[in-house]
């Protein structure tokens, strides 16, 4: 049994992870108490860079004396042009550099974060754009394997990066097609040219017009056409949860209906 203290009271990972915890008959407990410390917190907001690498030192040092295990991103990395993809990777080498362990998850499949949010976005739009058709692959994971990957880690002695993605990455198509055929919709899906959205983007931003993307996002999708990380969801996960069956689970939905 460990004692494991949890950051992020809010996200709706964390909820997941403290049931995942006690099921396997862990405590979930204030930082007095705790000998793990896993972090799950962020701000999500723009312009909050500095302040979130500097938050999450301080809650570094806080926990010093017990096992810390960081929750980054798949979007970590030094060549990172996000606020979100820098902040998570500077944050990731005071973990690592102090030997500590680091966990990469892709977009995790469940009924909340940005999954559910691109959901509510599929069901509201009348059309989907997709840029390059949806071409781009996505590296996800299901909620069930992500508490699982992380359950397993707290019963470990294992520190170092584990990357927590499926070992194949469907594309964003694929995707808002289960999406849409788990709801039995027939919205249309339009490829948009990358060049197109590109200079829609820009003259949006230039304009002051709200997006439900930035140019930002657009430089993020090309640079992770090219990976950073390799996939070891397996030294975790004994079998990985197929993206189909993660997005009906997620949906409350059975695939075939």
């Amino acid at each position: 049994m460990r004692r494991v203290y949890l950051t992020g009271s809010r996200g709706f990972l964390r909820g997941y992870l403290a049931a995942a915890l006690e099921s396997r008959g862990h405590r979930v407990v204030p930082l007095e108490e705790a000998e793990i410390a896993v972090d799950l917190t962020h701000d999500m907001r723009p312009g909050t860079l500095q302040s979130n690498i500097d938050q999450a030192r301080q809650r570094f040092e806080s926990v010093s004396g017990l096992r810390r295990i960081y929750i980054s991103s798949h979007s970590a990395r030094a060549d990172a042009v996000s606020e979100y993809g820098v902040s998570k990777y500077r944050i990731e080498r005071f973990y690592l550099g102090a030997g500590e362990t680091v966990v990469r998850p892709g977009l995790v499949i469940g009924p909340g974060g940005l999954f559910l949010r691109h959901i509510e976005a599929i069901q509201r739009a009348r059309i989907i754009p997709l840029i390059d058709g949806g071409r781009d692959s996505v590296a996800v994971l299901a909620l069930a394997d992500f508490c699982l990957g992380v359950v397993a880690l707290v019963e470990s002695e294992r520190s170092g990066e584990f990357n927590l993605f499926n070992s194949v990455s469907p594309t964003m198509r694929e995707i808002v097609e289960c999406v849409l055929r788990l709801y039995g919709r027939r919205t249309p899906v339009i490829g948009i040219p990358f060049g197109v959205a590109q200079f829609g983007v820009s003259l949006a931003e230039r304009l002051g017009l709200p997006l439900p993307f930035s140019s930002e996002s657009l430089r993020t999708m090309v640079l992770n056409r090219t990976a950073a990380h390799r996939w070891n969801l397996s030294d975790l996960v004994a079998c990985e949860t197929h993206f189909e069956a993660a997005i009906a689970a997620a949906l409350g939905r059975r695939l075939g209906e």
